[in-house]
Order: C-alpha cells, then structure tokens, then sequence
C-alpha cells in the first residue's frame, strides 16, 4: 500500500479519535452535571401523580354511595325487607348508616306513593332515623335510635317532604338506572350534598321507587390540599359545562348561602387566578386540556382532565410553577450546551480540513453515479489517485459495465415476467369470484335446507309423539316409535352438518354460564341408558366430591362434545363398560376461582388402529374398513367435537388399542368457578304444570296447516282455547275482537310475516303487553319476542316456553303446601328436650341461610332434616326434609323460603 493511500487512513482515523474524544468529554460532562431529570419530565411525572391520586380520591369517594345501592337495592326489590314493618325498616336504614363511612351523610327510599324513609347522620354525627308517610300526614319527622336501631324519641318535625318532587328521584326514575343528582346544598349540613339514586323495581319489572345515598364534599378538599401539600401545585373541581366549583385546595367557598335560605354556586370566573380562566376558556372553546401559560416567575403548567360517572361531570383543573424546580436543571444545561457548542465548532474545524481533502474524488464518484441512475449508461467515473476513493471508482467503473450489459438483458425478462403476472392475478380474480360465488350459495342452500326439513320434521316428530300417548296398541306403538326415532335420526344428521358449516364460517359463538357439571352427566346416563340395558354393558360415572358444583361453560357445546364421545362410545362397544370421567386441578395462575378440568371417555369397544387415529377428527371420515351398515354414522361427529372443543380454547386427544378399546381425553385450562347463590336474574324457570293453563287463551299464526294442527293439538292437552290465523293479516284482525294472553308465530309467512307482527302489534297499546313466542327452524340472531321455539319443538319444550307468562296456580300450589304441612303437625309432636337437641343441630345452616340462599347449603339442611326424622320417627321433620330437597333440585325459591319460615316456627313452638 502507497503512502497517498497509508495518510488518507490516517486523516480519517485522527479526526475521527479527536471528533468522539470531543463528544465522549462533552457527553460525560452533561450526564455528570445533569443527573436530575429534565423539568419537562418532572412536570410531567407530577401532573400525572397528581391526577391520578385526585382521581382516585373522587372514585373513593363517589363509589362509596354508588356501592351501597349497588349492594342494597337487591333487598328492596326482593322485599327481603319489609317496607311495612317498622321495626325492621329502620334497622335496616340505621344499621347501612352506622356501618358506612363518615362521608355517608344519608340513605333514604322514596316511594311512588309518596311515602319517605331512611336514616342519616346530624350535625354531632349521631344516627338518627326519619319518615314521612300518612302516619305523619306527610310531614318528614326525625327520631334518635335506640341500641337495637330501632326508633327511640322524636327529634324534629321538617315540615311537608314529598320524595317524588325531588331531582334524585325524578332523574333516576326517568332514567331508569342508577345515576348521580346535580350537587345541591343540605339544608341541615352547611355542605354540599351528591346523591347517587337507585331506581327499584319489583319482580315484575313494574317501578317501585328510588334509593339514594348522599355523601358530603366538604371531605374532598381536604383531600386535594393533603395530595398537594408537597408538590407546589392547586387545584380545582368544577362542573364541566358550567365551571361552578365543586372542591379546591385553596379553601374556597363552592357556595354562598343566601339570606332567603337559598343558596348560590360560586363559579370558577370569580376566583383571582387569570391563567386557570383563560385555560379554562380556551377548554371550552377547544377542547385543549394541557396548557403552558409564561409568567413573571417561568412557565406555569396547567392539566384539565374530565371526570364523568352517571350524572357526574366534572373537571380537575391541576397548576404546577416551573420555577420551583428547573433554576438548577436550567444551570446545568445552560452550561452543557455552552460545552457541545465549543466541542462542535472544534469538530466541524477538523471536519472541514478532512472533507476537504477527501470530497473532491468523491463528489466526482457521486455525480458519475447520478448521470449513470439518470440513465447515462455508458458515463464512467474519473479516477484520481490509487487511493481507497482511487479503488473505490475503479469498482464503480467494473460494475457499471457489467450492469449495462445486465440491464439489457433484465428489460426483456421483466416485460416477460410482467406478462406472466398480470395473467395469473386475472385467473385468481376469477377464481376469488368463483369461490365467493361457491360460499353464498353453500350459505344459502344449508339455510334454505333447515327450514324446509325442519318445518316437516317439526310435525312428522310433533305428530308421532303426540300418537304415542294415544295409541295402545303394542305393534302400532313400536310403527310410531320407529317414525319418530327416524325424525330424531334425520334431524341429528341435519344438525351435524349446519353446526360444521357454522364452524367452519367462524359463526359459531361460546356463551358462557354457571353450567353444574354433575347434572350433565346423570342427564346423558339417562339418555344412553336404554341403548345400554340392550348390550352386555354398564355405564360408569366417575364424579369426585371436591369437584366445584358449579363453573362457567358454555353448557350447550359441552352437552354436545360428551354425547358425541359417550353416543361413539356405547355404539362400537358390545360388552364391558363405558366410563364418563372427571378431574379438576389448581390453575398454574396461582387464581384460587380458575380450575383446570379434565374430562375422559373410556371404553372397551373395537379400538382404533394407530394409523386412524389423526384421520377420525376429519370431517366424513370413519375407520378403514369399518362397517357402515353396522355402525352408521355420518363422519361428523368427532370433527365437530374436535372443533367445539378448539372453540372453547381447550384440547382433545385419543388413546387406543385395537380390540380394547379407547379413551378421549378433553383438557379445559383456567376453567372459572361459579358462585352457587342463584339471584334473581339467574334463577333458572319453575317447573310447569298443565293445570295453570286453565282459561287460558293462546293464537297460533302459522301458514303451513300441519304446523298449526300440530301447536293446537299441543295446546289443547293441557286445556288451552286455542285461536289460529295463516298469516299476520289474519292474526291482526283476530286481536280486534279477542284477547289472546299469549301469541306464537311463525317467522316466515305470506302477506305480514312474524316480525312484522310483533312489531305491529307492540306500537298498538291494546296489545302491547301480549307476551309473543316466536317459532322457526332457525334462530334469527335479533329477533323482537319474548321467547322463542327452534323446530321441531316436542310438547314439554312447548309448556316450558309459555309456563313463565301464564302463571295462575301458584297460590293453590302454596295453599297445597300448608295444608300438608298442618297434617303433619297436628299429628306430630316433639317433647321439649328433643326439640331443643334439634334446633341446636339446624342453627348453624339456618343462620346461613338467612342472608342468601345457596343451593348447596338447603340441600345439606335436607338431608339432616330427613336424617333426624328417622331418628325420631318424626313425620313432621321426614316430610319438611323431603319438601325442601325437592325445591332444591329445581331451584324452586318461593318454596324454599317458605319451607324455611315454617321450620323457624315449629322450631320455636316445640321449644
């Protein structure tokens, strides 16, 4: 290597060494020097711990009201307290006040009727109850309590008080939620008041009044000047549309009282800071909620962030000086930028002596290179010196050879190529269209193919089970028999094929509920259990006590993959046993409610050869060599059980051995357990009876005549008057002169279709309260009723969907339980020592189940009921036992509670 080429070298590498040396001081300096953050990000980091500890405060105490309700409003609408009862009503009140926070002022629950009741905390902070009713004539009057919470000496009269004129009660009625009232001044507390309402309503949806719970803001300011006391910051809370102040850390007034005993908000616009105003103003004008006003003392930062809840609409406005922590962070960089200032003019001195011994061949290398881009191909670069620019142009000259040669030859490839593309993108086009074409009409050919075999299906099923129960002749029974197995048969196959294309469409969904796992496998012993009693076989079932009773499962797909595996299991199985397991193990989350579920079918069927065993999860495809005429069978089963459970996020495999059998295994991870109390929105629907149907009158709308034979013929059984009509024309005109209590429709239909009627007949105020069932072979994803039928529909399915909106036997049925009852207690007596022994037993449970009712829990008091009445040969306790175990198993509430009370006295009168 040359010298020219050895000093290029080293001009470089020294100016280099110099130029990092340089910048490495200068940096090191500054990180040395500047140790603390930037201002910016302090400001920044402040604004954001203030905020979100101002906003924590505000939930705090906002949710403090808005949780009481959440928590007492089941009471009222469930009558657990008994408005009525005075005793118990102001115990109630008085025992939420005194178990509340201090900031809790009052709660109270108004009345549609005008009646008034509550409890609240004076100015000393005693607990005092109040009412106004007619006993009062209308007049709010106060009592001191007593020990038991219960009402001691009158305190005061208030005067007329109607709950109904006032805006808590007006705004959560009218908005039928829970909401907050606009901020108004107590006029016993000199605070202001915000009072988070409750509408209730009873079991029947209808409006029974409004709880509110009102907390003091006075707390709040406190709360703002403790969050900022260390950070040089204010801040305010105001309302956000009209700036009236809610809360400051200045100790300002929100309110002025006024000599009329009124009261006036003060407004932000009256405070002595003009730059909150004007960042409030360009606010509301822009909606800017971070603003930089310049001062006399340095930048001030302003944050406005809103605050909005149910009726609550607020803005936090924060201001932080700058000034108080930037004079030294300022210093620092003031003297780092002097610093990299002086390092760069010393580097671009160095830089300026290099680039201009280099940037000559270079520049010439880079306009050659631009006239050859600019398409001067036969342009060569000029070389200079031997130097590494020298070489470097002598490479560039070589390759711009060879790439004028290339680029010849490239054109006509690329104009060959391009050719090519365009081609094939017009053949996938095409082919798009077709396969798009292909899909819609699969779509419409599976939907139009369920309605048309559905609706015939719904009366060859419907019809063959209504001739079982009439028919008696064995040989015509077992013809009967046959049609409708066939009719089930046909409509499983049609369901395994739409459920596939449902999956494979990516229109399946998972609904997940409290599903009890140990129903679903005694339901699926039942079903299986005469296809069992017909081979040598028996069926097992493996449940372990400390399984949950209760977890969230979509249970209709579950029902579906385990009598897929279990039907597979018992159909290649002719002797020995199937076996429906269950095992549950700790979530590796370390989440005490997340549970990971494993489920297996096992059996000692035919087995699957090893080579089969992936194949048996593709969709129509069954066993090599396996008798289609012996087993039948479409091939879909355990695809779609494949898929449902990959839907539900878990996993399926098989083991097996020809001639021994096989075991499917399902993993479910991080499986939630269910809380067992059912509420009164989760209650699953009582147990129908056809005598509550008496003088009942229902239209069926249907246009196909077999299905509207079918329905009446359903109906009548159970001695329901009956109205049809072909259309919704017809069925429209049927209202004007009868008023059915029930009407079931047909989807599909000539003229007015179903939809149309039900939205018809619910804009006519003559009919709008008419419950109205739909029925159809496919379920619409937004349908318009209050119930709905998926043909084919058997009569118990019928009586189960009208059972909830015709309900007329419920007090004979609870007269029927008393009478029992009365029997038994006429006739059966418990000595007082033997009475006492028992109470002391079913305490414990009792107490349990005062505050809620769990299934588990009335269960186990059956039991011992029962237990103990053999032990005493008690009647008396054998039959409440057997009543309450019975309620349980259909989570029958009204009984249970009755049946509970009924205990309660007995045990009382005995003792």
């Amino acid at each position: 290597m040359n010298n020219k080429t050895s000093s290029i070298r080293g001009i470089i590498s020294i100016s280099f060494i110099i130029l990092m040396v340089s910048t490495l001081l200068t940096i090191g300096y500054i990180i040395f020097s500047s140790w603390k953050e930037s201002s910016e990000n302090i400001i920044l980091k402040m604004e954001n711990a203030s905020n979100k500890d101002i906003l924590k405060k505000i939930e705090e105490l906002i949710y403090l009201p808005y949780t009481l309700n959440a928590i007492n409003h089941n009471v009222l609408e469930n009558e657990i307290v008994d408005m009525s009862n005075e005793t118990e009503r102001d115990a109630f009140f008085a025992s939420i006040v005194e178990s509340s926070d201090e900031n809790i002022y009052s709660i109270s629950y108004g009345l549609e009727n005008g009646d008034y009741y509550g409890a609240r905390r004076n100015e000393n902070g005693d607990i005092q109850i109040y009412k106004s009713n007619n006993e009062t004539n209308g007049h709010s009057q106060y009592y001191s309590i007593t020990e038991d919470l219960t009402e001691g000496q009158f305190v005061e009269d208030a005067g007329q008080f109607d709950p109904r004129t006032r805006p808590w009660y007006s705004l959560a009625k009218e908005a039928g939620k829970p909401i907050f009232s606009p901020l108004y001044k107590h006029f016993v507390k000199d605070d202001l008041v915000l009072t988070s309402a409750y509408p209730i309503y009873n079991r029947e949806g209808i409006f029974q009044g409004v709880l509110g719970t009102r907390i003091t803001l006075s707390s709040l300011n406190d709360y703002l000047k403790e969050i900022l006391a260390d950070r040089s910051a204010t801040a305010y809370v105001i309302e956000r549309t009209t700036g009236e102040l809610v809360a400051n850390s200045l100790d300002l007034q929100s309110f002025q009282s006024l000599s009329d005993g009124t009261f006036k908000r003060i407004s932000i616009d009256t405070i002595d800071d003009k730059d909150v105003l004007e960042a409030y103003e360009l606010y509301k004008s822009t909606d800017e909620t971070k603003v930089i006003k310049k001062t006399n003392e340095g930048n001030l930062h302003i944050k406005l962030t809103e605050y909005k809840l149910d009726g609550v609409d607020w803005l936090i406005i924060t201001t932080i000086p700058e000034s108080q922590l930037t004079s030294q962070i300022n210093q620092n960089i003031t003297t780092a930028i002097l610093l990299s200032i002086m390092a760069m003019l010393i580097s671009m001195i160095i830089y300026k002596k290099v680039t201009d011994i280099i940037l000559k061949p270079i520049h010439n290398l880079i306009w050659s290179a631009e006239k050859f881009s600019q398409g001067d191909l036969l342009h060569r670069a000029e070389i200079y010196k031997n130097d590494e620019i020298g070489k470097l142009s002598r490479v560039f000259n070589n390759m711009a050879e060879q790439l004028y040669k290339h680029i010849n030859h490239l054109e006509e490839k690329v104009k060959e190529r391009t050719t090519e593309i365009e081609k094939t993108n017009k053949e996938l086009s095409a082919a798009k269209i077709e396969a798009d074409k292909a899909n819609k009409a699969k779509s419409e050919f599976l939907a139009n193919m369920s309605h048309e075999i559905r609706t015939p299906l719904h009366a060859v099923i419907g019809l063959s089970e209504m001739l079982q129960t009439t028919i008696k002749d064995e040989q015509q029974q077992n013809y009967i028999k046959t049609i409708n197995n066939a009719g089930n048969s046909l409509l499983l196959i049609i369901n395994d094929i739409l459920d596939l294309s449902k999956i494979e469409a990516g229109k399946m969904e998972v609904q997940y509920k409290p599903i009890k796992l140990h129903a679903i496998f005694k339901e699926i012993e039942t079903i299986f259990m005469q296809k069992i009693q017909q081979k040598e076989m028996t069926f097992l079932i493996d449940f372990p006590s400390d399984i949950p009773e209760t977890i969230l499962l979509d249970e209709v797909r579950i029902r579906q993959i385990l009598l897929n595996l279990v039907g597979n299991a018992i159909k290649f199985t002719e002797k020995g046993y199937v076996k429906l397991s269950i095992e549950a193990k700790p979530s590796n989350t370390g989440n005490r409610a997340l549970i990971d579920l494993h489920l297996s079918v096992q059996d000692t069927g035919i087995g699957i050869p090893e080579t089969e065993r992936e194949r048996i999860f593709e969709a129509f495809t069954q066993i090599s060599g396996q008798s289609i005429k012996k087993y039948g069978g479409t091939g879909l089963g355990l695809s779609i059980t494949k898929k449902l459970v990959e839907l539900m996020n878990g996993k399926i495999s098989v083991e097996s051995e020809v001639s021994k059998g096989s075991e499917f295994h399902i993993e479910f991870k991080n499986v939630r357990i269910a809380d067992c109390v059912l509420l009164p929105n989760e209650m699953p629907p009582a147990a129908y009876k056809k005598d509550q149907f008496v003088d009942t009158t229902i239209l069926v709308v249907d246009d196909i005549e077999n299905n509207r034979y079918l329905l009446k013929e359903y109906l009548s059984k159970a001695g329901i008057r009956v109205l049809l009509a072909e259309n919704g024309f017809e069925a429209l005109k049927v209202c004007e002169f009868e008023k059915p209590d029930l009407i079931i429709t047909d989807l599909v239909m000539p003229v007015i279709n179903g939809v149309e009627l039900s939205r018809t007949l619910r804009e006519n105020p003559q009919t709008a309260h008419i419950p109205i069932i739909g029925i159809s072979a496919d379920l619409p994803k937004d349908h318009p009723f209050d119930g709905f039928l998926l043909k084919p529909v058997t009569i118990d399915e019928v009586y189960s969907q009208i059972s909830p909106f015709i309900q007329k036997k419920t007090v004979s049925n609870q007269s029927g339980f008393l009478y029992h009852l009365n029997a038994n207690m006429d006739k059966d007596t418990l000595s007082p020592e033997v009475a006492a022994a028992i109470k002391e037993q079913l305490n414990p449970l009792l107490k349990k189940l005062e505050t809620s009712i769990i299934i588990s829990t009335v269960k186990r008091l059956a039991q011992l009921l029962i237990s103990l009445g053999d032990e005493h040969q008690s009647e008396l306790l054998t039959f409440l036992g057997k009543e309450l175990m019975s309620y349980a198993e259909c989570y029958d509430i009204i009984h249970i509670k009755l049946t509970l009370k009924s205990i309660e006295k007995i045990l009382v009168k005995e003792h």
